[in-house]
């Protein structure tokens, strides 16, 4: 009798599960996160996460579930641009490389999209903003979303924003993320599990997924969900260097961290065997930096798809670009800036920051927007933090 108390009151409380919140965790590492109680959105949201309900139980009656591990969870509704034969096959899918007689030749991708948004580029998108977030990161994309992700500031700045993920171990969490997508339609998510090691297999399937679906945008932005910049001021100065291919934050003449070397960091300790030189060539800090889309193409093309080297930054801006002589533009440092309460002014294009106060990202958003003509039009349905 007893049992069937318990498990009656189990499936009460299943039953009150309500889809009008999304899961978010603090983010300590890109594979090493912790879930924590929900987030309750803004009631804009939870208006048209209620409007929405039907439309999402409807779609997620027709969404196969099945063992991420397996890499055969492929969402129908979220393949657009495949036929079913396509969503439905556990053959390795090919990913087509841009139309137009590249310059390069035609290379197998190993992966295939689980979430995909074809259409989400228009001719308005100038600069693509690709950001490489763990599964379980809500709250930092729900951050961005609120500020430069806006689809308002968007149009103005010419800067779209997409959030790029892996495979997750939890189906919870997977079902989670595919309402997250119904919902704000900014997802792309890979078959390949979503860990730091594989983080240059998502900054190749960001070059690739830019080139094939933003062909439009002149430029790649890649930054980390703990980087804030000023979407105005970066797209000023890019249009003042054009000139240049990438523009970033440059590392010269880094060490190549071995075992029992001080001041390296486990995950970032290298086998002999994995490169031979005792020191890196220059390269972009990985937190933040911008790339002609067409350098990204020539990069993309050289670059092992398989089993690349997986310090991202170096091997793609790094190993790889250094074959191509690119012209790096240095982003000067009172540009690039850590958190500080009295870092920021109109010149900062990047600010690093883990963990600020929203308060503080209100008030810096404020001022930048305030700064523009349009400030009074953008300011009309802001929704702060």
């Amino acid at each position: 009798m007893l049992v069937l108390v318990l498990l009656s009151i189990i499936v009460i409380l299943n039953s009150r599960r309500s889809i009008d919140y999304l899961w978010v965790s603090r983010r300590s590492s890109q594979d090493d996160a912790v879930d924590t109680p929900p987030l309750n959105l803004p009631k804009t949201d939870e208006t048209f996460l209620r409007n929405t309900r039907q439309e999402i139980n409807e779609t997620q009656q027709k969404v196969q579930i099945t063992e991420p591990s397996k890499l055969q969870n492929i969402y129908e509704d979220y393949q657009r641009s495949a036929t079913s034969e396509d969503v439905i096959s556990t053959k390795p899918v090919q990913f087509p490389l841009p139309p137009a007689n590249p310059p390069y030749p035609q290379q197998e991708f190993p992966f295939r999209y689980i979430i995909n948004e074809p259409d989400l580029c228009d001719n308005t998108v100038n600069i693509i903003n690709v950001i490489p977030i763990a599964p379980n990161n809500v709250l930092a994309r729900h951050r961005i979303r609120k500020l430069w992700g806006r689809r308002e500031v968007s149009d103005v700045t010419g800067i779209r924003t997409v959030f790029f993920l892996g495979v997750t171990s939890s189906t919870q969490l997977q079902t989670n993320i595919s309402k997250e997508s119904l919902i704000h339609g900014d997802i792309i998510q890979l078959s390949f599990m979503d860990s730091y090691r594989n983080l240059t297999l998502k900054t190749l399937s960001m070059l690739h997924w830019s080139l094939t679906y933003c062909s439009q945008a002149q430029w790649i932005l890649k930054s980390d969900d703990d980087v804030f910049f000023n979407p105005f001021a970066l797209d000023t100065y890019i249009k003042k260097n054009r000139n240049y291919n990438i523009i970033c934050k440059i590392c010269y003449n880094k060490d190549v961290c071995r075992q029992g070397m001080s001041k390296c960091p486990p995950k970032w300790v290298i086998k002999p065997e994995e490169y031979q030189y005792k020191t890196y060539p220059s390269y972009c800090n990985g937190e933040a930096y911008v790339i002609s889309s067409s350098l990204a193409a020539k990069l993309y093309s050289a670059a092992n798809k398989t089993h690349p080297f997986f310090i991202e930054d170096v091997y793609i801006t790094g190993i790889i670009a250094h074959q191509f002589k690119p012209r790096y533009k240095a982003i000067p440092a009172f540009k690039f800036k850590r958190w500080k309460k009295s870092n920021w002014n109109r010149h900062t294009l990047f600010l690093v920051y883990h963990y600020v106060n929203a308060i503080y990202l209100n008030i810096i958003w404020r001022s930048i927007l305030e700064s523009q003509e349009l400030h009074k039009e953008l300011m009309k349905n802001q929704e702060w933090l």
